[in-house]
């Protein structure tokens, strides 16, 4: 256990942990998405959790996207591109907005996912006996839990929050 030359409150820990765990997480993701036919892309797990908001929540439109990740809808738009042109999504009529079409998986896009998720799966699986599952349940939801409350920005100054959900709208 790794000991530290300030006390850091527990959030602060956590971030440092989380943060951590992201560059393990991408090692395993390369190890996920290789051999898919998705070099070119730019795959990352922003990409990824894009498609499998798409997958869990059905067709978004781009600044529906974009707020959800927290991101421009520019950057959306690009990783939309991508996705096209690799035939994992397409954009389809939107019957509430003229212009902003809807972002949909298509079939391979969403053999694409289910091939991941197993693949993904069955790597948890050989290194499960390392973990104590309902710990890792409680985890799941501590993390959760933590989103949500910062998500909720009453962190932030007023002026702070209002320019931000501003950034977010454009």
């Amino acid at each position: 256990m790794q000991t530290y030359r300030y006390d850091y409150h527990p959030l602060q820990l956590l971030a440092a942990e989380v943060h951590a765990l992201r560059r393990s997480m991408l090692v395993l993701a390369k190890e996920v998405f290789r051999g898919t036919g998705t070099d070119g892309i730019g795959f990352n797990w922003e990409v990824h959790f894009v498609m499998r908001y798409l997958w869990d929540g059905g067709p978004h439109t781009i600044p529906q996207l974009a707020r959800t990740h927290k991101t421009t809808r520019q950057y959306i738009s690009e990783v939309v591109n991508r996705l096209i042109e690799k035939g994992l999504v397409e954009l389809s009529h939107n019957p509430r907005h003229k212009r902003s079409k809807l972002v949909c998986l298509t079939d391979e896009g969403r053999a694409f996912l289910q091939s991941t998720a197993d693949k993904g799966k069955s790597i948890c699986e050989r290194i499960e006996d390392e973990f104590d599952l309902q710990k890792l349940k409680n985890a799941v939801e501590v993390v959760r839990h933590v989103r949500w409350v910062l998500d909720r920005e009453k962190w932030r100054s007023s002026e702070t929050s209002r320019r931000r959900r501003e950034e977010v709208v454009k």
